[in-house]
């Protein structure tokens, strides 16, 4: 079992967990009073980081990528009102670098090295709160701005590091397990700027993260 299918295994089975609780919950969970779901929020969470191109275009070289991985993060959101949310979101990825695309020997799955995929964010999130009587599922949808940060470390070469401006959007739902946890499923795209080392002109990176989170208020 590769190192991505256990982890797979993993997140599979927390949604399954989680997707029975909330089951549950929607029988005996009251919606909360108006009023009583506004102030902080904080949230753990775990998921899927997925880049959706090259890090590398040199076209004497044959590129190379970021696989799926595993990632976990956490986010504070401060509720103003019943739908908006100002949040602060970082997370983080112990991912690795493969080289993709050409042929011959230099085609193959093996690691180049270890990347430090790490990100930062400032969001707005907007939920599209129900009229009926339960109130227990919840979508919302955020928008923001904030930094990426890619650190490459192999025994062949000396060790890598860039910043970039990222901006993020996202669209979840919320499932209410009581009056103060709730679970929440989401699916974001994280789109960066970076300098293409090829062309040495700004290049837009977009990466797709999947999660799972826990949160309390």
């Amino acid at each position: 079992m590769t190192r991505l299918t256990s982890r797979l295994f993993l997140l599979g089975g927390l949604l399954l967990c989680g997707s029975g609780i909330s089951d549950l919950s929607a029988q005996i969970t009251p919606a909360p009073p108006p009023g009583e779901d506004t102030g902080p929020e904080f949230l753990g969470f775990v998921g899927i980081l997925q880049p959706l191109s090259n890090l590398t275009e040199d076209p004497s070289t044959y590129g190379t990528a970021i696989p799926p991985d595993l990632l976990m993060g956490g986010e504070v959101t401060w509720w103003a009102s019943r739908v908006v949310g100002i949040g602060l979101m970082g997370l983080y990825s112990p991912a690795i670098l493969n080289p993709v695309g050409g042929g011959g020997l230099g085609r193959n799955f093996r690691s180049l090295g270890e990347i430090e995929y790490m990100t930062g964010m400032a969001s707005l999130t907007f939920r599209f709160r129900s009229s009926g009587s339960t109130g227990l599922l919840e979508p919302y949808a955020s928008v923001g701005a904030g930094l990426r940060r890619l650190r490459f470390a192999a025994q062949a070469v000396p060790e890598i590091s860039a910043t970039d401006p990222a901006a993020t959007i996202a669209a979840g739902l919320r499932v209410s397990l009581s009056e103060s946890v709730w679970l929440r499923g989401e699916v974001r795209d994280m789109a960066s700027f970076y300098i293409s080392a090829a062309t040495d002109r700004s290049r837009l990176q977009n990466d797709v993260v999947i999660t799972l989170g826990l949160g309390i208020r």
